[in-house]
């Protein structure tokens, strides 16, 4: 049993430092992530859903600071999202969005799609 521990270890360490040196000396591939536009991050949960009213209320792990008109999307476990802009009431960890497209549902993850800014149009010198 012990000689097995030792080889995962091994193997597990190799791994490690197959990607360390990737790292380290550059790789010839590109990562997937070079071609990303933006990151989304999830910030909350919905507690509460109010068709009638056309709002969600939105329990998120810390305080957000999201401009009020910013878009934002729940993500059901079944697959549905929704789209929400956000309001300017704020309580606490908590806050509102009205309901802009789709049916969100009750504890439905929601997340903010952080934009990155698009790199610089390389320069060009005439000489």
């Amino acid at each position: 049993m012990k000689f097995l521990r030792h080889l995962c270890l091994l193997l597990l360490l190799g791994l490690t430092s197959c990607s360390y040196l990737a790292k380290k000396f550059g790789s010839s591939k590109k990562s997937p992530e070079d071609k990303r536009v933006g990151e989304a991050k999830v910030i909350g949960v919905i507690e509460l859903v109010n068709p009638e009213q056309n709002y969600v209320l939105i329990n998120c792990e810390h305080r957000v600071d999201i401009p009020a008109g910013t878009e934002i999307i729940s993500q059901g476990i079944n697959g549905t999202d929704a789209k929400l802009k956000v309001t300017p009431e704020r309580k606490g960890n908590y806050i509102t969005a009205d309901i802009t497209q789709g049916t969100p549902q009750l504890r439905d993850l929601v997340v903010y799609q952080v934009k990155r800014d698009a790199p610089p149009p390389p320069t060009t010198t005439t000489a």
